[in-house]
């Protein structure tokens, strides 16, 4: 059947019907564009496009992603949780060792590490130590600020009776004095990522949230 502008119909109405057979067996008729749109295939995505879609996103999730919720974050969280366990280890420590033997925490910028002394020597730098003694210090090492009272370099121990922080100068009973008498803060990171590992004064060891 053909359809002509010249029997009325309007030249936008001009369309070319094909007989089909329908699923019933009758012939039925469909314009001819409904039958071209069918046969037309969807292309997709090539494997070109797939791997570079595929780069971009690791590339975003490898830069992008953790400049905007903090490069520090995760590292941050593990040295807070490493320094206020080995705080509490140390402290443990000078509870239970002989009166002739002190042990330390050590921190400095960049690492950590615990030290046992023979007549409770103040130990120096963490360069200093020997090998033997860096191996049983399990040195931490880190890229954030990690500083008590805006220093960077922290020597701790504890009191044998009571667990509670002393200067380097020794506790009360040794002549020294307490380091935090009204408590003190471990400061791990900088801004609004920063975290803390809080020493009370009565010797409690807690990383606060």
């Amino acid at each position: 059947m053909l359809l002509h502008p010249q029997v009325g119909h309007p030249p936008l109405l001009l369309m070319t019907a094909v007989t089909i057979k329908s699923i019933n067996g009758r012939a039925s008729a469909l314009p001819l564009f409904f039958q071209k749109g069918c046969k037309q295939k969807h292309k997709g995505f090539t494997l070109v496009e797939l791997v570079v879609v595929i780069l971009l996103l690791g590339i975003v999730a490898a830069y992008v992603v953790p400049k905007w919720l903090g490069t520090g974050g995760a590292q941050i969280r593990t040295t807070t949780d490493e320094l206020a366990s080995r705080l509490r280890l140390v402290q443990l420590m000078n509870m239970n060792e002989p009166s002739d033997r002190c042990s330390y925490l050590r921190i400095e910028s960049g690492r950590f590490g615990h030290i046992s002394t023979a007549s409770c020597a103040i130990p120096g730098a963490i360069s200093s130590w020997s090998s033997a003694a860096t191996s049983r210090g399990r040195l931490v090492s880190f890229s954030i600020p990690v500083t008590l009272n805006s220093q960077s370099t922290v020597t701790l121990r504890f009191d044998r009776q009571s667990g509670k922080a002393c200067t380097l100068a020794g506790c009360p009973s040794e002549g020294g004095a307490w380091l935090c008498p009204s408590g003190c803060n471990i400061v791990v990171g900088t801004g609004g990522e920063a975290r803390t590992v809080r020493i009370e004064s009565e010797g409690y060891i807690h990383a606060l949230p």
